[in-house]
């Protein structure tokens, strides 16, 4: 009979899959976590007004296109002059269907794909295709190493900070704890299950302390009742005392 390796260690949070006696409800939602935090009520109504418009945007898309060529030599448009303007202390979230290039916008934002046509703008200064170090994206798809455990996974991005290792493991272990996983960070990824993988996802690129958090569909992979209580819990990282925290940019 086998076990799990890590079978001993109580994970933080429920992750229990939907069931005919278990659904999403309105309770778990946003009016629900709104309502019931006020600690988000306190920290929404202390954030600074937006930048007027005669300031320099935090970060800015100027007629980003993006244009692919299939096989037959067909010229198939993702992205057509998409302009946005993003000021200090917003979180903006781009809707669209599936396959309409949502993903493939974040990724010119982050500098990991280049656009057809087109600048991105932080602070004011051309990006170039570069990935900032201001910036830090949470992936759909996990984009964890797999030879890698769960605190050296968060660590990664701090290496090319240049921070000590004893300064690298002390922050990573202290965001593992606030992400919930906790017990779990000598784990590999193939000992977790979906929702925890992301949530080492999550981690990283909180971190790196971001101006600018690109998050691509973060909570897909967990189900509908447990997306309530995971953002109930991310009050946590919105507290005053997480100062950090509270300036991030959020593009979703």
């Amino acid at each position: 009979m086998k076990t799990r390796k890590y079978a001993h260690v109580k994970d933080n949070f429920n992750e229990s899959h939907p069931s005919n006696n278990n659904n999403y409800s309105d309770e778990t939602g946003d009016d629900y976590v709104l309502d019931n935090s006020p600690v988000l009520m306190k920290n929404f109504g202390n954030i600074p007004k937006p930048f007027d418009s005669r300031s320099t945007p935090l970060l800015e898309l100027k007629n980003i296109t993006k244009e692919y060529v299939d096989d037959r030599g067909k010229k198939i448009v993702v992205l057509n002059s998409i302009n946005l303007s993003i000021n200090h202390h917003e979180y903006i979230s781009i809707v669209g269907p599936s396959g309409g290039g949502k993903s493939t916008l974040l990724r010119i934002i982050m500098g990991l794909e280049k656009c057809t046509t087109g600048e991105v703008l932080l602070k004011g200064e051309p990006l170039k295709g570069k990935v900032d170090p201001q910036m830090a994206m949470v992936f759909q798809s996990f984009g964890l190493f797999p030879w890698l455990t769960v605190v050296e996974n968060v660590e990664f991005g701090l290496e090319s900070n240049h921070l000590p290792k004893e300064e690298r493991r002390k922050k990573s272990l202290n965001i593992i704890q606030e992400v919930g996983l906790e017990g779990f960070e000598n784990a590999y990824p193939r000992e977790l299950s979906g929702g925890m993988k992301q949530r080492v996802g999550i981690a990283r690129a909180l971190v790196l302390d971001p101006e600018v958090l690109l998050m691509d569909e973060p909570f897909f992979s967990r189900p509908l009742n447990c997306r309530g209580p995971k953002r109930r819990n991310s009050e946590s990282l919105e507290q005053p005392s997480h100062h950090t925290r509270c300036g991030y940019n959020g593009i979703s």
